[in-house]
């Protein structure tokens, strides 16, 4: 949180002599440049001062405008930056809190920018932001927030009297309506305590026992400007009322139960934050306040910690709620939540999967064991049993041994030590006999384990060799592969650019002899000559979408000039009048060639096959050369029937 930089600047209030087309301005954190009252009503104190801010939550931190998304959850909030007011007392010390919101039209998101022109009590300024924030924390003043393009307005608030409710039990002092500067008698705090009324608890087996709890009273200047801005209504009214009737059956009805269980050893526990506690009577001590409308002290008064005893608390300190909260003999226990008795199933689990680990291993060392024990049992089964261990000693040393045995016991005569140094001695020689046959086989083991390690290289070599020339022949034919399959993408290339140039030159030809026919003198000598020729090239010309059909690449059989061609010159008579020109102009035998080719060049069975009309893009188009294929079709049909039947 840091505080505006122009709270060091001296603030100006509006401007005594605007110039022409100017409004006055008006700047600045001190209050009451307009109302002179509105000091009174902000400031605590006098000589307080006011600044402004705006909250942002990672203030004097290292954070640059980047929130740490490794702590956010799904349970914070980002908000958007918010307006505070900080009061600076006289003392130095500081207090802060946020600035309301002003009211706003519907479809309004937010108060705008600043500074703009605000009209305040019928009178138009150039306001600013900070003058802006006081009249919202100015109770006697409205802030309203118009939708464009209507202007933002400041207004008085009209006070009305709030009639004040008939108290229900003792009396209560009225609420004060309008705000005063200053009152007489004993100082109080600036905000007061919050009031809240204590309850009883009823300890009894019965399932239907009620516990009253009585709502909170707050008495603060919030609560005092809505009740005096929007006033109190028959509605409230009602409303209080049955509240309070409500509240006076519920008392009368735990005070006949408490009559009815009053003999059978029922115990009452009377609990209040305060910490009060009933005396030995049982009864419920009552403290001078309580003539009237009982009063309680702050809900959180017994949630305090006790603190230093030398340390004095500041006037204000006793608002705030730090106090540690101290449980009673009456709390129940506490219930296990599910998640305990989850983590008590998996720790029985590990354990047992812990002890059937540890029990698998002791089974895998005791087999180890006896294997080994069974492999030195075999090893040195032609060994003497009554020769020591290897670890006693050299063979001297157990020489040695033995004769001081021998001669400190007394117990055997000199023939029994006799044998058993021959003993002892005969079996020392078995195993260095045993030890230079090893030795002596030591070379044959050697070089077969030479022999060994070598066949092993020899074998990992030829895997190697093996593996290496799959890898080049691999590469080979995937470099091969790669060549023949750029050989064949650039031949396919190279005859499809053949083929456009083909097509293109092809193309160009066709135009250039269609368009040789649009010159010259017309007969019908001429049109026979024309239809013949783009027959030939209709009929092997392969149309698709890249290659469409058009309109005079089709051999229409009429006599008409191309130059005033058009396609609804194509009727029965007009084909008719040209094959009766065309067989006075050829044998009958050319004639009857001529009309069977033609009858089968305009079947529509032949053009849906060749896919001639899917060829044309435009649709009008399209259907005119349907319809007109359809008539040259039709006029040929008889005439193809009456030269067949003749040739029969």
């Amino acid at each position: 949180m840091a505080k505006d930089t122009t709270s060091d600047q001296p603030t100006a209030g509006p401007s005594s002599t605007p110039r022409p087309f100017e409004i006055p301005k008006l700047s600045g954190m001190n209050p009451g440049l307009l109302d002179a009252t509105q000091v009174q009503r902000l400031c605590r104190r006098p000589g307080s001062t006011l600044s402004f801010a705006s909250f942002d939550p990672y203030t004097a931190s290292s954070h640059q405008e980047v929130p740490d998304f490794r702590n956010l959850s799904l349970n914070e909030e980002l908000y958007r930056p918010k307006r505070i007011v900080v009061e600076t007392l006289p003392t130095g010390e500081s207090t802060w809190r946020f600035v309301p919101s002003a009211r706003r039209d519907e479809g309004v998101v937010d108060e705008g920018a600043w500074p703009r022109a605000v009209e305040i009590c019928g009178k138009l300024y150039h306001c600013s932001q900070e003058q802006w924030d006081i009249y919202k924390l100015d109770p006697l003043y409205d802030c309203y927030v118009r939708a464009y393009p209507h202007m933002t307005i400041i207004s008085r608030v009209a006070t009305k009297p709030v009639p004040s409710p008939q108290p229900a039990f003792g009396s209560k002092r009225p609420a004060m309506l309008s705000p005063t500067p200053e009152r007489p008698g004993p100082s109080r705090p600036a905000h007061p305590r919050k009031k809240v009324h204590g309850f009883m608890v009823e300890s009894s087996s019965s399932e239907d026992e009620e516990s009253e709890v009585e709502e909170m009273v707050i008495d603060d200047t919030g609560r005092l400007h809505r009740a005096r801005s929007l006033g109190l209504g028959d509605r409230a009214k009602k409303h209080r009322e049955e509240k309070e009737r409500n509240r006076r059956d519920r008392r009368e009805k735990m005070a006949r139960r408490q009559e009815q269980l009053g003999g059978h050893g029922t115990q009452q526990s009377y609990f209040s934050f305060t910490g009060d506690q009933p005396n030995g009577s049982g009864e419920i001590p009552i403290t001078p306040e309580s003539s009237g409308k009982r009063k309680v002290q702050s809900v959180f008064e017994s949630l305090r910690t006790n603190g230093d005893p030398d340390h004095v608390w500041p006037e204000d300190e006793f608002l705030r709620n730090g106090k540690t909260y101290t449980s009673n003999n009456t709390k129940r226990a506490r219930t296990l939540s599910p998640a305990s008795a989850k983590r008590a199933l998996d720790a029985s689990r590990l354990l047992r999967e812990k002890q059937k680990r540890e029990r698998r291993e002791q089974e895998l060392n005791a087999r180890r064991q006896a294997r080994d024990s069974q492999f030195l049992n075999e090893l040195f089964i032609d060994i003497p049993e009554d020769i020591p261990d290897a670890s006693q000693g050299s063979a001297v040393e157990m020489e040695s041994a033995s004769d001081y045995e021998a001669e400190d016991d007394n117990q055997y005569s000199d023939d029994v030590v006799i044998d058993e140094e021959a003993a002892h001695q005969a079996a020392i020689e078995e195993s260095r006999r045993k030890l230079a046959e090893l030795n002596a086989d030591k070379p044959l083991w050697e070089a077969e384990a030479a022999k060994r390690r070598q066949r092993e290289w020899a074998e990992e070599e030829a895997r190697r060799a093996k593996i290496e020339a799959q890898r080049r022949a691999e590469a080979e034919l995937r470099e091969r592969e790669k060549r023949q399959r750029e050989e064949a993408e650039r031949k396919a290339r190279e005859e499809a650019a053949q083929k456009d140039r083909e097509n293109q030159e092809r193309r160009e030809w066709e135009k250039r002899r269609r368009s040789s026919w649009l010159y010259g003198k017309w007969s019908q000598q001429r049109a026979m000559e024309r239809y013949l020729e783009l027959s030939k090239v209709f009929d092997e010309t392969k149309y698709s979408p890249q290659e469409p059909l058009t309109a005079d690449a089709v051999p229409w059989p009429v006599l008409q000039s191309p130059r005033t061609f058009t396609m609804e010159d194509v009727t029965w008579q007009a084909v008719e009048e040209f094959f009766e020109v065309v067989k006075s102009k050829m044998r009958s035998q050319d004639f009857k060639t001529l009309v069977e080719k033609s009858h089968r060049r305009f079947h529509p069975d032949r053009w849906r096959s060749r896919s001639l009309l899917t060829s044309v893009a435009d649709e009008a188009e399209r259907g005119c050369m349907e319809v007109a294929a359809n008539t040259v079709a039709q006029a040929l049909t008889p005439m193809w029937q009456r030269l067949r039947a003749a040739g029969r």
